[in-house]
């Protein structure tokens, strides 16, 4: 009895909160989650699938996943994958709604995550309309598997160093496909260890002498019936990760596999059966693959963060503790911790940040959906831009996603450190994205040197569009132009926050082309002055991606990470010291304005208990209950007898504890 009454009051300790809070909203959550889902229908839509996401077989390993073996943990998912499939087929959801059913219903990373995210847009993408039509269907219904095979074991971003090799065979009109050392093989695709049928690899096209660079191929690795891998396929996973180990990653080594002319994927390049090579007419459409993947993590990137910010504030509103008032006041007094401001400070910019993240996302979604669309129709005009812009936006987005998630997690306490929060399985299933389809920190060199061509086309005399068209202001660094606000209320102002952020990203351009400039006339080679530069070049490349950033969104995301970067605003002389001051009590009134909407600003991000999986962040709050309910569910109490008081004892606890007896 005394135990019932001890949950029932923990659980009492809370009810009722978050229900108050929405109370205290300044705005309609319904109306900002419809500008999210792309109007009320789509919200309409999204409700719907939520329910559908509630179905017993997709929960059915909910309490128990945390606490599974690696093979149990792909099992289950793999179980997730075909009852989303079922339901799908059911309801007769398109591709679209069956993705957004993925996401709701399932918080776990799925082993046919890639093949969704990589392995279809690059099939629809690169693929003729005869391959399309022998393929591209059977991939969307799930009747084959695919992944993709870029990154090599001793190649990773250097994709020009990729030394798979596909060589023509004119005789049997094909290609032999081969690993040509063991650091060569394939190395970290998801889905290819134990799922995926069919693999897009990454491969040299060698005709006879010569080497006609990277070019995509599609191989079959297992038997549509048993599965086994096909003749001349090694495959392996390449062992536990950090996270995501529901995910198979895998390796794959090619001994003289042959494939018919027809697998390579020859919409933008291809080879006749006399060995004639026609060459893409644009250089970087290799690279459309890579932008669908790297558009796809941008939109995810706020999606993330919006669920570790959905969970941290939900308990702030929960938690309490202290009353510098009433020091001995009973516990539902104590004041909830996201009443302080470090706590404000902690957590909200990031909640803004998400909201950023989001509207950034849609925004990349939309002029990717444009390239395309320009693609199809031969024009390539947009690609070297949208190729800069999801470089640098892939680096700086899921850098402030994962950054910011154990920010989130580290702000809720010691709780954050219990995988039944939610926060840990969901920054250790996150981080991963940061190193891949491009190492964060390298990526942003892609940027930096579309950057220098812009700059250098400015100076020039010509005319930019796009996202660096302010570097055509070049003038403004050495012109001794200074920052508009006169007063702390005008820091907020957003066209000036914009232009604060363009002028520190022309000013860090500047000085990098400078600094070149210098090296190169002091005698240095080119790519010696380059690897010299890449601090700088990171920076310049952030410095831009912020600007896309600040232009997508409002006052706290740009006054909160001005703060952060004070430093490089300060550099050029454009913000003066007393300004930061300004946009320092800036951050901190806009906390206090922000404080009563905390619940509703989570609330519109719209996410389903069962997608965010944790015991702090749940809709109807019971945060006390729902953590001790968790006890309950893992193995390590289960109960067990009296010879076997505890797991280990008769084995090794008993006779370390009892040897002195003996």
């Amino acid at each position: 009895m005394a135990a019932a009454a001890a949950t029932a009051a923990g659980a009492g300790s809370t009810c009722g909160i978050l229900e108050a809070e929405r109370r205290k909203g300044s705005f309609p959550v319904a109306a900002l989650t419809d500008l999210f889902n792309g109007g009320a229908e789509a919200s309409v839509e999204r409700k719907a699938i939520q329910q559908l996401a509630l179905d017993a077989e997709l929960r059915k390993y909910d309490a128990e996943r945390m606490m599974m073996s690696r093979v149990d943990r792909y099992k289950a998912a793999l179980g997730s994958v075909r009852r989303v499939v079922q339901l799908a087929e059911i309801h007769g959801l398109d591709d679209k709604q069956r993705a957004l059913l993925r996401n709701e219903g399932v918080p776990d990373a799925l082993p046919t995550d890639l093949h969704d995210l990589a392995f279809v847009p690059f099939l629809a993408a690169q693929a003729t309309e005869d391959q399309a039509a022998a393929w591209l269907d059977d991939a969307r219904a799930y009747r084959i598997l695919g992944c993709y095979a870029q990154t090599e074991l001793a190649h990773g971003s250097n994709v020009r160093g990729i030394e798979t090799r596909a060589v023509f065979d004119p005789d049997a009109d094909g290609f032999i496909l081969t690993t040509p050392r063991s650091e060569a093989r394939k190395w970290w695709p998801g889905n290819m260890a134990k799922t995926a049928t069919h693999a897009i690899v990454m491969a040299r096209l060698i005709v006879g002498e010569t080497d006609h660079g990277v070019h995509p191929f599609l191989v079959q690795l297992r038997d549509m019936e048993s599965h086994m891998t096909l003749p001349g396929i090694e495959l392996g996973d390449i062992g536990s990760k950090l996270g995501m180990n529901a995910v198979d990653n895998g390796y794959l080594c090619l001994h003289d596999v042959f494939i018919p002319r027809f697998n390579m994927l020859a919409k933008f390049a291809s080879l006749d059966a006399d060995g004639s090579y026609t060459k893409p007419a644009h250089a970087k459409v290799a690279y459309a693959g890579m932008i669908s993947v790297r558009a796809s993590l941008i939109k995810g990137a706020g999606g993330f963060l919006a669920r570790a910010a959905t969970i941290a504030v939900r308990y702030a509103l929960q938690r309490r503790q202290f009353n510098y008032a009433q020091p001995n006041c009973a516990p539902e007094a104590e004041t909830p911790i996201l009443d302080y401001t470090m706590q404000q400070y902690r957590v909200l910019p990031l909640v803004a940040t998400a909201y950023a993240l989001k509207f950034t996302g849609l925004w990349m979604e939309s002029l990717h959906d444009t390239l395309v669309a320009q693609m199809a129709d031969g024009n390539f005009e947009l690609l070297a831009e949208v190729h800069a812009t999801a470089a640098g936006l892939k680096s700086l987005t899921t850098s402030l996603a994962g950054d910011g998630c154990e920010a989130l997690r580290k702000s809720v306490g010691g709780v954050g450190f219990l995988v039944a929060s939610g926060l840990p399985d969901l920054f250790s299933g996150y981080v991963g994205v940061e190193t891949a389809e491009g190492e964060n920190f390298l990526l942003t060199q892609q940027t930096a040197r579309a950057l220098l061509k812009a700059l250098q086309t400015a100076v020039g005399g010509g005319a930019l569009t796009g996202s660096s068209a302010y570097l055509e202001r070049f003038a403004a660094v050495t012109g001794g132009e200074r920052w508009s606000p006169t007063d702390g209320d005008a820091v907020a102002d957003l066209a000036a926050l914009v232009t604060a952020y363009e002028h520190r990203s022309l000013a860090l351009t500047v000085a990098t082309a400078q600094s070149l400039q210098a090296a190169i006339a002091g005698g240095k080679p080119y790519v010696e002055a380059w690897i010299e530069a890449q601090v700088e070049a990171f920076r310049m490349s952030r410095a831009h991606s912020f600007v896309v950033i600040v232009r997508n969104f409002a006052q706290l995301f740009a006054l909160y990470w001005m703060e952060v970067h004070a430093g490089e605003f300060l550099d050029s002389g454009f913000v003066s010291a007393e300004q930061v001051v300004w946009v320092r009590a800036a951050v901190r009134k806009l906390l206090g304005v922000l404080r009563p909407d905390a619940a509703s600003l989570v609330d519109a991000f719209d996410y389903h208990d069962c997608a965010l999986s944790s015991a702090i962040g749940c809709y109807n709050g019971r945060v006390y209950e729902r953590l001790i309910d968790t006890t309950r569910h893992d193995p390590m109490n289960a109960p067990l007898d009296d010879d076997e008081p505890s797991p280990g004892w008769r084995e090794h606890l008993k006779p370390l504890l009892l040897r002195s007896r003996m």
